[in-house]
């Protein structure tokens, strides 16, 4: 008799462990899930062949895993959250700051003149930045200081000839003079944040400049 109810209540809890398993396999066994099926198994258990220790611990060790998952994934996402605000703040205090960003093309204002730099390398003799117009024609040339390192530049508009250039853009280039051969330079040119693009999902910063357009933040040089 103790042998048959044993067996109909083994049969029992088998069948809702199943049941409660087959819920969970169409979509995650979350900790509430995973409770249920744990106590049922203990409630409905063979008398005659209770649930064996070390099953049982491993029980306890899996609903502590799937626990502390979730715990982990809260915390993370909290996390998140938090550096998405930090950088909303980082972004605002970037506005109206300057940058500089490797370009070939100078932006000159009305009125005003184009800046930015080339890092000049060791040795150079010469180092000359060419200016032209979007015909290809040379409009004006600057000689900087063959010093090592980063080397500043303002054009400030005039021309070879000794006119005013057009507001517009130019393209530029520079080349040094190194142990009697000529070397290309990047050129890197300055331009002012005007407000900041922010990817939550993505976590990253877009500077959208007035000369520079849109720039990653990891494009940036330096910034001023």
């Amino acid at each position: 008799m103790s042998a048959a109810i044993g067996n109909a209540a083994g049969a029992a809890a088998t069948a809702r462990a199943q049941e409660l398993a087959a819920g969970a396999a169409k979509t995650s066994l979350g900790q509430d899930q995973f409770l249920r099926l744990m106590l049922t198994q203990l409630k409905n258990q063979d008398p005659l062949k209770p649930l064996e220790p070390t099953e049982f611990v491993t029980q306890l060790a899996q609903f502590s895993q799937v626990s502390g998952i979730k715990e982990m994934n809260d915390s993370l996402a909290t996390l998140a959250d938090s550096l998405a605000g930090s950088r909303v703040m980082d972004g605002a205090a970037l506005v109206g700051r300057g940058v500089l960003a490797e370009s070939d093309t100078l932006t000159l204002p009305e009125g005003g003149s184009a800046n930015g730099a080339v890092d000049v390398p060791a040795g150079a003799s010469r180092v000359q930045l060419s200016i032209k117009d979007s015909a290809g024609q040379l409009v004006r040339t600057l000689e900087l200081s063959p010093k090592a390192g980063a080397g500043g530049f303002a054009w400030d508009g005039q021309t070879n000839a000794g006119s005013v250039a057009a507001p517009g853009e130019y393209t530029v280039e520079a080349l040094a003079t190194v142990g009697g051969k000529a070397q290309s330079l990047p050129v890197y040119a300055a331009g002012y944040i005007d407000s900041v693009s922010i990817d939550r999902a993505a976590g990253t910063l877009t500077l959208n400049t007035n000369t520079l357009g849109s720039l990653d933040l990891a494009a940036v040089r330096e910034i001023f």
